[in-house]
């Protein structure tokens, strides 16, 4: 492993950690539970991989219209290996409702542009929301739009490079036309995302079928395997149903 890579962004540091859970080599109880974390900084750090999680590995482009969706259906976890960590990572005190409350602000928090599909149409639920006591522990809603400034993990790459390479020289690509299946592996878990729409276009082309490429980060390990959605042309992971909830349609 190269010197020039590290994972310097605060708020990205605990993305690695949230990959090996998911890979099965680090135990949910590694993460930090985000209802102790009084630190503002370790806060932004707890939440960043939530908003992450949404985004990046669901693929949602709305998290507001996904956890919408999510909610509206009782939460479920049964389909989703990703959604059952969220209940578990961020459920505690259903901790996660602090987040969903944030997305479903009128306006998008970073921007303040409108946010389509914003809006939880269920009053009830807000009426309780307003009525639970402000937490002692930093968190998404309270304190302004953006009150943990979440969101650099959207930014590509994430999680800071020094002396970031030509990223073309990043990363390396293993694929197998008849299985559909493909291998990517990258120098740093922050181009991952780059890295695969930039495998992408050396794919063969399967028809209506889809390729699925296992990325791995060669020093975090497995970051999970990906599929494109031919409907929204982003990558995600798990059923294309769930990955859909969180897209305008």
């Amino acid at each position: 492993m190269s010197g020039r890579y590290s994972i310097r962004d605060g708020w990205c540091r605990r993305i690695p950690l949230l990959h090996q859970i998911l890979a099965g080599s680090r135990s949910p109880k590694d993460f930090p539970d985000p209802t102790r974390a009084l630190d503002l900084h370790d806060s932004c750090a707890v939440w960043e991989p939530l908003h992450y999680l949404l985004r990046s590995l669901l693929g949602w482009s709305n998290p507001a219209q996904g956890l919408a969706w999510w909610y509206q259906n009782g939460k479920p976890i049964t389909d989703s290996r990703l959604l059952e960590l969220v209940t578990r990572l961020w459920g505690c005190d259903d901790a996660v409702d602090f987040y969903a409350a944030w997305a479903w602000s009128s306006s998008e928090p970073a921007t303040g542009k409108p946010q389509a599909g914003a809006t939880f149409p269920d009053g009830s639920w807000w009426t309780q929301f307003r009525q639970r006591p402000r937490p002692s522990w930093p968190d998404p809603y309270h304190g302004g739009n953006n009150p943990l400034h979440l969101g650099p993990s959207d930014a590509e790459p994430f999680g800071g490079i020094e002396d970031e390479p030509d990223r073309k020289h990043a990363w390396h690509l293993f694929h197998d036309e008849p299985t559909r299946r493909a291998v990517l592996i990258v120098d740093h878990i922050g181009i991952w995302r780059d890295a695969l729409n930039r495998a992408d276009a050396r794919l063969p082309d399967v028809g209506n079928h889809s390729w699925y490429v296992e990325v791995f980060d060669r020093q975090y390990g497995r970051l999970g395997t990906f599929r494109k959605s031919r409907v929204t042309g982003r990558w995600f992971q798990g059923k294309h149903r769930i990955h859909m909830a969180g897209n305008i349609k």
